[in-house]
Formats: structure tokens, sequence, C-alpha cells
């Protein structure tokens, strides 16, 4: 069986634009729940995934190109630190925010400002 083609590559970037799926239910994110608790619990239930763990090469053609490899490089930096911080001790919400929005500009290009809900 051949590898399969990820379709949903973002032309800018060369990144597939499914791979947000690992930032975007979190709550911080999907419920603008910027609460410590719940955010680290979601990443202690369900750590990110690198890049490169989702869309194996073994499994996926053209996961790395020379137009994203600098990318991809990065997504995975970021969800290997993200992970680490996954800590009661090490853990904080202004740093998990802001690895979001660089993750969202590295897979879509255009910046990104997560910010609080006006109850917040």
């Amino acid at each position: 069986m051949g590898r399969v083609h990820n379709s949903q590559i973002c032309e800018a970037t060369g990144v597939s634009r499914d791979y947000w799926n690992e930032y975007f239910h979190r709550p911080i994110y999907s419920m603008r729940d910027f609460s410590f608790e719940a955010n680290l619990r979601s990443l202690q239930e369900s750590p990110v995934k690198r890049y490169t763990e989702r869309y194996s090469d073994e499994v996926y053609s053209n996961v790395i190109t020379f137009k994203n490899r600098e990318r991809v490089a990065r997504l995975d930096e970021i969800a290997d630190e993200v992970n680490i911080i996954a800590t009661p001790e090490t853990f904080s919400i202004d740093t998990f925010r802001d690895l979001i929005c660089e993750v969202y500009k590295l897979i879509i290009g255009k910046p990104f400002e997560l910010k609080p809900g006006p109850s917040e």
C-alpha cells in the first residue's frame, strides 16, 4: 500500500492545517478557559503529538519538504516544550498561550492573538 497524501496542506506554509487539532480542543482555545487547572489537566491527559509523530513519513507522503522543513522542526520543538511544562511546578498559562499563537502562525502563516473573553 502506498503512502497517503495529506490534502490539508496550507499552500502558504506547506504545513498541514489539520495539525491545529492538536491544540484546537484545549480549553484555552476551544472555550477561552484560561484556568491553570483545566489546561494542565488537558495536557496531562492528552499530550501534544509532534508534527512528525502525527504525520509519520511511513504513512504520509511529503511530510517534510524544503518549504516546510524549518516550520516542522519548530512545531516539533513546541510540542516537546508544551509536554515538558505540563507539570504543576512548571506550567505557565502565559507561556502556553504564547506557544499556541506561535503554532497557529507556523501552520497558517498569519499572526494569531489569543485573548481572554470579556468576562475574564
